[in-house]
Parts: structure tokens; C-alpha cells; sequence
């Protein structure tokens, strides 16, 4: 007998079998198997909201920039904020290299005037923040990082995400989350837990204590 696949039957002491279902279970499972993922990626902001994953926050603080201008809120705003955090000199930018930053990025996110004079507002006030200045005297050293990406494996989630501000002080790592929400507190237990995926992840890939930091602006 020949089988469509090209597998004959064998004989077994004397008993003539068919391989080919056996053949055909075994594909079976090695499909069924192969199709669990071994690893699921998922980002840090979504783990962070998933109460059914445990996260141990122990290294995260929570301090505020005062502004003290009327300032706008929302998405787009916060957009605008982050975008000219990341892309502006730490230390040596003029206002004119922030203005301009802060009008490329305007344009990009269909922002408007107002909403950039007071997302400059903020970044002024964020760059006399103490951080902003450890973070500073840490990048003249070469111990700064920012727009970091990191991974982090728990159990079987491999979370990624991008780390705004870190920088090495005293032998100590300081990973700083901006946020920008008005008030922070309905959203402060998932935060924290987001930055203290940060903090382990950053203080596992460079061997170091590390603490984290969600700086309110």
C-alpha cells in the first residue's frame, strides 16, 4: 500500500500498520505546540495597567515642577512637551534652539500657538528643576541617557519600553518618567508601577542600584 505522502506500511512482528495517522498525530501536536508563543511582548505602559501582573514597586518617587502659568492639557499637549524634552540640548541650548525645536514639533503634531508658548513655559521651568541639573553634571561625564530603550523579561512577558531621562549619580542610577497630567493621583499606582520597570530593567542591564523618579510637569 502506498500512502499519498509516500509512507508505506511497515510491518511489526508480523502485523501490518499504518504510519501514516501516527505520522499525522504527531504533526498535529508539533503544530499545535509551536503555535504557543514561548514569549509575549508586551509594552511597559500596558503591563503596568494589568493588575495581574506583579510588580514590586519599592524605587519610585514622585515630585513636581512648578509652573506657574496657565497651561493646557490633553494628549496633544503632552505630546508637545515630551517631544521637546527629548530632542533639546541638556545643557547648552540658547531660547532660540528650544523655540525653534518647540515650533518643529508644533508643526509635526498640529499644535497650536498657544499650546507651544505654553509647553515652553513648562520646559523652562523643567530645566531649573534639580534633575534636569544632576542630569547635566552627569552627561559632561558621559553617564547620562535619555530616550533610553529597554526590555525586561518577567515569567514569560518580555516588556519593552523607552526610558525618558536616566543618568548615573553618586554610583546610583536615576531613571526620570515625565508625566503630564494635570493630576497625576488616578493614575499614580500604575505609573509608578511603570517606572519601576525601568528602574529594574536599567539596574540589571548596568549592574547598579537604581531608583526612579515621576516628575510631574
Amino acid at each position: 500500500f502506498q500512502a499519498e505522502d509516500g509512507i508505506r506500511d511497515v510491518a511489526v512482528t508480523g502485523v501490518q500498520t499504518c504510519a501514516l495517522p501516527i505520522w499525522v498525530k504527531g504533526r498535529a501536536d508539533m503544530l499545535e505546540a509551536a503555535s504557543v508563543p514561548s514569549l509575549l511582548v508586551r509594552t511597559a505602559t500596558d503591563v503596568a495597567h494589568d493588575p495581574t501582573m506583579r510588580i514590586d514597586v519599592r524605587d519610585v518617587s514622585v515630585e513636581t515642577v512648578e509652573v506657574r502659568t496657565p497651561r493646557p492639557g490633553g494628549a496633544r499637549f503632552g505630546s508637545l512637551v515630551h517631544a521637546i524634552l527629548a530632542d533639546i540640548p541638556l545643557g547648552d541650548a540658547d531660547a532660540g534652539t528650544v523655540a525653534d525645536v518647540a515650533a518643529a514639533h508644533r508643526v509635526l503634531l498640529g499644535a497650536t500657538t498657544e499650546e507651544q508658548s505654553a509647553a515652553l513655559a513648562v520646559i523652562d521651568a523643567v530645566r531649573t528643576h534639580p534633575r534636569w541639573r544632576d542630569a547635566v553634571e552627569a552627561e559632561r561625564r558621559g553617564r547620562c541617557y535619555r530616550e533610553l530603550p529597554i526590555t525586561l523579561k518577567l515569567g514569560a512577558v518580555l516588556v519593552e519600553g523607552t526610558i525618558d531621562l536616566a543618568y548615573e549619580q553618586a554610583g546610583q542610577l536615576v531613571v526620570v518618567d515625565f508625566k503630564t497630567d494635570r493630576d497625576v493621583d488616578d493614575a499614580l499606582e500604575a505609573y509608578r508601577r511603570q517606572v519601576q520597570i525601568y528602574v529594574t530593567a536599567l539596574g540589571e542591564a548596568l549592574t547598579l542600584p537604581s531608583t526612579g523618579v515621576i516628575l510631574q510637569v
